[in-house]
């Protein structure tokens, strides 16, 4: 039995050796995959952190980036800045995006441009005031109508380009109005008021109001202009339908108008009026004489003694070719 438990012992002992020989070369296996294993997780690892930064960077400049350069530049077109050139990418989609932006701000900027064009150009001066009258709006030919630079009428009141004191006459309504900020009634009607401008002159204006909506609050534009040739025309239109050519005096369709209207005033406020007609003997021998000239030259010399006689109140008028009438208001001499 010694013998064969010796042989058994030497027998385990061989199979221990080997089985720790086999362990020692499993766990050197096992550790040698694991760290095969551990290289793997980590090159995944570090390969997902890649691709992870790479797909941020191409979303980033690809995608991200362009959209709010055009957000950006949509802002910054909106408030009329220059949003100079918008970010480029080498996406499809947006640059499709950003190539629609471009279109549109050229579109923009060739219709602000014309419209500018037009507003510059046109023969009215065009103001923009909201309901207190503050001035937001103001075109190159309101800066030569009234000698104020854009910079220094923005912000002000409307009164500024008026004369004020107008308002206080009955006969200029429309100013009172003007300055109280009723405007609703004035729009569509043409007004007649005094401008003043910037050295202090003042000139004849005709205005008129329109009404807009800008985001959702009422703008109001005036069209002004320099009616000073107009009337000037009318007035001279007026002085030759109611003044004789020759004299200067006023004619016969004058004094017979004049005369009713007076005569009425006298009626009514119980005043006398005399009307005093006067006739050139034998005018026409002067002119079969002398020839038309010499009577033409009578008529001038008796007009201008007749106007030197005469009260301020007082209306004198060639009434026929050699006859002149005159009214005396306040008068009751025979």
């Amino acid at each position: 039995i010694r013998p064969l438990f010796a042989q058994i012992w030497v027998d385990l002992g061989v199979l221990r050796g080997e089985v720790e020989s086999t362990s020692a070369s499993d766990i050197a296996s096992l550790t040698n995959t694991a760290s095969q294993l551990s290289g793997a997780l980590w090159l995944v690892l570090f390969v997902t952190l890649a691709l992870v930064v790479a797909g941020y960077l191409l979303f980033e400049y690809t995608i991200r980036r362009p959209i709010a350069a055009v957000a950006i530049g949509m802002k910054a077109e909106a408030q009329g800045a220059d949003t100079g050139d918008v970010f480029h990418t080498s996406s499809a989609e947006t640059r499709d995006l950003i190539e629609a932006f471009d279109h549109m701000r050229a579109q923009v900027r060739s219709r602000q441009q014309r419209l500018q064009l037009i507003l510059d150009n046109t023969a009215e001066g065009i103001v923009t005031f909201d309901r207190n009258g503050t001035i937001e709006g103001y075109n190159q030919a309101a800066m030569r109508l009234f000698g104020w630079q854009e910079n220094e009428s923005i912000g002000q009141n409307v009164r500024m380009l008026v004369r004020p004191e107008d308002a206080n006459t009955t006969e200029n309504s429309y100013l009172a109005s003007l300055l109280r900020g009723d405007i609703e009634p004035l729009q569509g009607q043409e007004g007649e008021l005094t401008g003043v401008q910037k050295n202090g002159g003042v000139f004849p204006m005709a205005i008129k109001i329109s009404t807009m909506q800008l985001e959702g609050r009422p703008l109001f534009t005036a069209l002004v202009a320099d009616i000073s040739e107009r009337k000037a025309m009318v007035e001279h239109l007026r002085q030759l339908a109611e003044h004789d050519d020759l004299t200067g005096l006023h004619n016969r369709r004058y004094m017979e108008s004049h005369l009713a209207t007076l005569a009425e005033q006298a009626s009514s406020r119980g005043k006398p009026l005399a009307l005093m007609i006067l006739d050139i003997d034998f005018f026409k021998k002067i002119n079969d004489t002398y020839g038309h000239l010499a009577g033409d030259f009578v008529l001038k010399q008796l007009a201008s003694v007749l106007k030197a006689r005469i009260r301020r109140e007082d209306v004198i008028a060639r009434y026929g070719g050699e006859e002149f009438a005159i009214i005396l208001p306040e008068s009751d001499h025979h």
